[in-house]
Order: structure tokens, then sequence, then C-alpha cells
């Protein structure tokens, strides 16, 4: 019957060989299976192709724990979710928090997390040291601190110079500092708690470095 596998013989080098009407297809040695049509199909969900190439249907699964890999080539986390922003102080947060808008957004690819944060506050009291918010999905490298341009609203003592709003990403931590840049003296200045205004608010996308 035309279309039966048949599983031939041993050869002398040692190759399982398969064939379909009287043709190879495949043979199996130390190396593997070796696709003489060069296409693997698994549940018509994953093909992988004699160039190389792989396609998943359904797409590819990451362990929820990674498994990270000594290899610096190889893909070894994936993850894209939500999380709560929230307002703090680096002296102590604050008692109480109304928030007008309050959400963020990740997409994790290795160790390279991508973040967008949009927090409004309507009011707060209580609290002390510099603005931070809080609720990082990961926590950044020991190496990691950077700036990364944004905007934000409504602190009392942003001056009339300030060109750019930013945020600060500290060392092995999950918050940021909500920053300005001045012309004054060139560089980026933390915001006091204390300086927030009403309805201030930071919008910002960043990238940074976790485990």
């Amino acid at each position: 019957m035309a279309g039966i596998l048949k599983c031939d013989q041993v050869q002398s080098d040692s190759n399982l060989s398969f064939q379909v009407a009287g043709a190879n297809v495949a043979y199996m040695n130390s190396t593997g299976l070796q696709m003489t049509g060069g296409q693997i199909i698994a549940g018509s969900n994953t093909l992988i192709t004699s160039s190389g190439l792989i396609y998943a249907n359904a797409g590819i699964a990451f362990p929820a724990t990674p498994v990270p890999s000594a290899d610096a080539n190889t893909l070894d986390d994936y993850e894209e979710g939500t999380f709560t922003p929230s307002l703090g102080g680096t002296g102590s947060n604050p008692s109480s928090v109304t928030y007008g808008t309050r959400s963020g957004v990740y997409t994790k690819i290795g160790n390279t997390v991508t973040i967008w944060i949009r927090m409004n506050v309507s009011s707060f009291s209580g609290g002390s040291g510099t603005a931070t918010v809080t609720g990082l999905p990961f926590t950044t490298t020991s190496s990691m601190i950077g700036q990364a341009v944004g905007a934000a609203y409504n602190a009392t003592d942003f001056p009339v110079s300030t060109v750019s709003a930013a945020i600060e990403l500290p060392a092995s931590s999950a918050h940021i500092y909500w920053s300005i840049y001045t012309i004054d003296n060139g560089s980026f200045n933390n915001v006091a708690l204390t300086a927030l205004g009403a309805s201030a608010e930071v919008r910002t996308i960043f990238q940074y470095q976790t485990a």
C-alpha cells in the first residue's frame, strides 16, 4: 500500500533509515534524526525546515520560573504583563494616596525589561524624601543606574529653566526616582515628595536590565 512507513535495515554506516514508497525519507544515527525532506511536523503546530527555521503556530512557551542559560546567544526567558505603580518616598511612603490614572505595562526579553508607566496622583498625605514610583515588576541589576526621559507635571519646585522631566533608575531597586533636568546646572535633580502638587503626573517609557 502506498504511503506506508517502512523501517528498513541497519546499514553498514550504522544509520537506521526510513522509507515511504521505496524512497528514503529519513535516517537516524548517533547525531539524531535526519530528514531528507527537511521538515518535521509535530501535532501540526511545529515545523522545522531544512534551512533551520522553526515555525511554532501556537507560540513558544517559557517556564514561569526562568532557567538562565550561560550561553549569551540563547534566549531563555520571555514575559509580558501589567503591574501597578505606586507613589513612594525614599524616607517614608505616603500614608494615603488617591490616584486618578494608574497603569503599568512591561515586556521582558531575556534580561531586558521595557516599561510603560502612567501615574496621576490626585492627592496624598504624609511621606518624606525623594518622590519615587514603586512597584516595578523586576529589580534592576547592581550595576544599573541611568536616566530616561519622560513627562512629569505639577511639581512646585520645577524651575522655569526646566527643559525636560525624567526618571532616574537606581541600582538594585524596584523603584525609580521622579527627576527633572535643568539648564542652571546641566544635571538631573530628584524631586522631593513634598514638592508634588495636586494632580502630579508622570508618564514614561524606559528599559533596564535585570538578573
